[in-house]
């Protein structure tokens, strides 16, 4: 009986469709929590076959996806996060496509939304910023400027005192101007790894603060004549450059604050008479005495970090040069800073793709963690990466110095070191964008080490840190010279016409107008000085305005005398008091003010940039250019036409 009953109110509900079911329908379905994917896009560890690197990036993405659910209880059980790795290839010639290809990659992959956040590494954040802006970016993918474009500005959502644990020198390099779009998020540097067991090698370590590479080289040689003395992976640009500086600074300063013109050690005598095809033969020697003539030169360049590892660990070679965040899996070996305590700074940044389709308040929230100093301690303790704490606050901050205790020869390692910011030395006033340095730079040093030929590193060298109009020698001396005199010569006309205004003559051609005019001849003159080095954005705004300003004083001023004397002709007579001069006058100022504000506003409202059409494997020759230049000229040749008309 009460089944009957029971069924009988199952018809009824489901045969009327109660609403109150309905209601009661929405809100459970409302209320289902939907499972959210979070997906960051990384570069693949560099790290040697020894460690499974596949296990390696399952328990990444594990440790991250626990971290959030035991932090916030549950609040983050919806919420998947999904690491997609790229690698960088190692280059299989002497063309570097392989860079390319990988930039390009990247760029897809966030104009496509495919990924919510990234994290870059330093020779791809910001690769296509510069003071002066390469045309040829837009050659090689559609867009001249892309970061700024697809990455989110996280200025507002971030209290600069909240980020003071990180080095000052790392952070500002994730700002473009003031807008912060990047955060650190890792740092790595060079290490040299040997045997613990290798008591003779003690001597050689003692003396590494000290040393450069070449005496280390002859140290390794008589510590093991037959063993292959030193390897290292150059099959990647970004290594091969890196190496590149590292042992060129053992032997020069590439830091303005000794040396202004520090780069052209790169493509000119130094002050020891040095000259720039001793800097790259001594490092050719160096690379070419590393294959102790069991290798070809060539196949050192391509060989792989995994082969120069397996030399090392059948003892072929004493040292093993790999990144310090190996010493959590090379824990049976011993590790020192290179020659000289120089090394390069590997640094990896973190971002939010601004098309993102995910919270942007959730992402804010997993970047905040991912960059948090909890998060880095622990990667640190899982997987011997290193943190991007500023060492100097370790007495005052209980984590830095909780890590400082836990790994003291990394954080002394950071004290002593002399790091390498490459993005600083390849920072001049003139250098192109990063991707350009690093497309063609390598290339043509490992095409060097190859033929012997330095003709085509040191013209690429030059071309990246000077533009054609940096040094013009004579010509630009005689040139200079000749446009200030002809201006002095201009200056003193002007004396002359102030100084006899009231002649008869010269008071029929309106003296003050002659004045202005001379002075719009002048400027003209000296004008395309304002577009040569030191380049800065303020130079091309009041080329800008200050331009269009002269060509009205010139123009109208004209107008005026022509209109003067054009009454004198139609009434016979010298008297100038009644023929409009005061509303003409008044015309002409208004004009300008208009035209000022006009030219103001493009200034305030559009993005100014010098501008290259050529590469550094030609001499760059500078133009400057502003967003929607090509409308706005449009409109000015409009008005020209009608004025000179």
């Amino acid at each position: 009986m009460i089944r009957m009953i029971l069924r009988f109110i199952l018809f009824i509900i489901f045969s009327f469709k109660l609403p109150w079911l309905k209601e009661f329908s929405f809100f459970t379905l409302s209320n289902a929590k939907e499972m959210k994917e979070i997906k960051i896009l990384m570069r693949e560890p560099d790290i040697p076959s020894k460690l499974d690197i596949e296990k390696w990036k399952i328990n990444y993405e594990s440790l991250i996806n626990n971290y959030f659910i035991e932090k916030y209880l549950g609040d983050y059980d919806d919420v998947t996060i999904i690491i997609d790795y790229y690698s960088l290839p190692q280059v299989v010639s002497n063309s570097n496509s392989e860079y390319l290809k990988t930039t390009q990659f990247i760029l897809y992959a966030i104009e496509n939304i495919l990924y919510d956040i990234l994290i870059f590494d330093e020779s791809f954040i910001f690769n296509d910023v510069s003071l002066i802006q390469s045309y040829n970016l837009s050659l090689y993918h559609e867009y001249q400027q892309f970061s700024s474009k697809f990455l989110l500005d996280l200025s507002e959502y971030f209290d600069k005192k909240l980020l003071e644990f990180h080095d000052p020198k790392l952070l500002s390099y994730g700002y473009l101007g003031k807008k912060l779009y990047a955060l650190p998020y890792e740092i790595d540097y060079d290490l040299l790894y040997y045997r613990k067991e290798n008591k003779n090698i003690q001597s050689i370590i003692k003396q590494m603060e000290m040393i450069d590479w070449n005496k280390l080289m002859t140290l390794m040689k008589e510590q093991k004549p037959d063993a292959l003395p030193f390897q290292m992976s150059l099959a990647t640009s970004e290594d091969l450059l890196n190496f590149f500086l590292e042992y060129t600074s053992n032997y020069h300063y590439l830091d303005k604050s000794y040396n202004k013109k520090y780069y052209k050690i790169f493509y000119n005598k130094n002050n020891n008479n040095e000259d720039s095809s001793d800097v790259l033969t001594s490092f050719r020697n160096f690379i070419t005495k590393s294959c102790s003539g069991k290798e070809e030169l060539n196949d050192v360049l391509f060989t792989s970090q995994d082969d120069i590892f397996i030399h090392f660990q059948n003892n072929e070679t004493i040292f093993f040069k790999g990144k310090a965040s190996y010493h959590s899996i090379l824990e049976n070996y011993s590790y020192t800073l290179p020659p000289k305590n120089i090394t390069s700074l590997y640094t990896k940044y973190i971002a939010i793709n601004r098309y993102s389709k995910v919270n942007v308040e959730t992402l804010i929230e997993v970047l905040e963690e991912l960059t948090s100093k909890q998060f880095q301690n622990i990667k640190s303790e899982y997987f011997g990466n290193i943190p991007t704490f500023d060492i100097s606050k370790r007495r005052f901050d209980m984590i830095i110095r909780g890590y400082c205790e836990k790994q003291r020869i990394i954080c002394d390692h950071i004290k002593n070191m002399k790091p390498i910011y490459i993005r600083d030395i390849f920072k001049n006033g003139v250098t192109p964008p990063f991707f350009e340095i690093l497309l063609f730079i390598p290339d043509s040093i490992r095409t060097y080490l190859v033929k012997g030929d330095p003709t085509l590193p040191i013209t690429y060298l030059k071309n990246t840190f000077e533009v054609i109009s940096s040094d013009m020698g004579i010509y630009g001396i005689l040139s200079i010279t000749f446009i200030y005199m002809i201006s002095f010569g201009f200056i003193i006309l002007m004396g002359f016409v102030k100084k006899y205004k009231h002649h008869p003559y010269l008071n029929v051609i309106l003296p003050r107008y002659c004045i202005l005019i001379i002075i719009g001849c002048v400027y003209n003159m000296i004008k395309n000085l304002l577009l040569l080095p030191p380049y800065t954005d303020l130079s091309i705004k009041f080329y800008y305005v200050v331009d269009s300003l002269i060509f009205n004083v010139i123009n109208f001023s004209f107008f005026i005398i022509i209109y003067h004397i054009y009454h004198i002709y139609k009434s016979k007579s010298f008297l100038t008091e009644n023929f409009g001069h005061k509303d003409l006058c008044k015309i002409f100022t208004a004009m300008n003010i208009i035209i000022f504000i006009y030219k103001y506003i493009i200034v305030r409202t559009n993005e100014f940039y010098f501008l290259s059409y050529q590469n550094i494997s030609n001499h760059r020759i500078v133009s400057w250019n502003f967003n929607d230049k090509n409308i706005y000229d449009c409109v000015d040749k409009i008005y020209y036409n009608i004025i000179v008309s």
